[in-house]
């Protein structure tokens, strides 16, 4: 019982492995379709603003602080 129970675990793992092979040179010998690069120009979420910019230079100006504090100033 226990040798069947081994030889057909065997056997499908080396029909898995087999059959995994297969799909791998059919994927290989398949020719290669040739799809157009388009470039897109870069989308920003909204175009440049102040108050953006001053909430990143706020951050920016926290972190440097934080820094400061931690390293004895």
């Amino acid at each position: 019982m226990k040798n069947k129970k081994m030889a057909a675990a065997l056997a499908a793992v080396t029909n898995y492995i087999k059959s995994e092979e297969e799909s791998i040179v059919s994927q290989i010998n398949r020719p290669q379709e040739q799809v157009p690069v388009v470039e897109k120009e870069p989308v920003f979420a909204s175009p440049f603003s102040r108050w953006n910019s001053g909430g990143r230079e706020d951050l920016m100006q926290r972190r440097t602080m934080m820094q400061m504090r931690l390293m004895g100033r």
